[in-house]
């Protein structure tokens, strides 16, 4: 093996949402560790919810664009999360999972040197590091 040291890319996912949560947008870190995700599993199922919710707070949640009913944006915490209805922090959570599990976009078709073009490597890495804010 070569001394080339990797570092693994840290993912993330910005949530949409239709229905009665249409507009609101939340983006998670998708790369957390098995530790992580096997615990937010185990504690989603059988509880406690509280320390599943703290957890996600901590090690998931990034941010988002949600304001309370005063319009004053509602931070992106474990206290913030205090603040939304079951139902949405349901659909969030719901919606992280199910963007965990989805598999990574397929690969550009490769050229003759088996690279990826870098116009799609580049578009790639801009959508996933969209900020919420620009």
């Amino acid at each position: 093996m070569n001394n080339h040291r990797f570092r693994l890319p840290k993912r993330t996912a910005l949530l949409t949402f239709v229905g009665d949560f249409e507009g609101a947008e939340v983006r998670c870190a998708l790369d957390v560790t098995l530790r992580i995700a096997l615990q937010i599993d185990e504690l989603r199922e059988s509880g406690p919810h509280q320390e599943m919710l703290r957890l996600f707070a901590e090690a998931i949640l990034m941010e988002w664009n949600l304001d309370d009913d005063d319009g004053q944006p509602i931070p992106p915490t474990f206290e913030g999360m205090q603040d939304l209805s079951p139902p949405f922090l349901s659909a969030m959570i719901g919606a992280w999972s199910s963007a965990m599990g989805e598999p990574s976009p397929p690969l550009a078709e490769p050229s003759n040197d088996g690279a990826m073009s870098p116009e799609e490597s580049t578009l790639r890495l801009a959508d996933v590091s969209k900020s919420l804010t620009s």
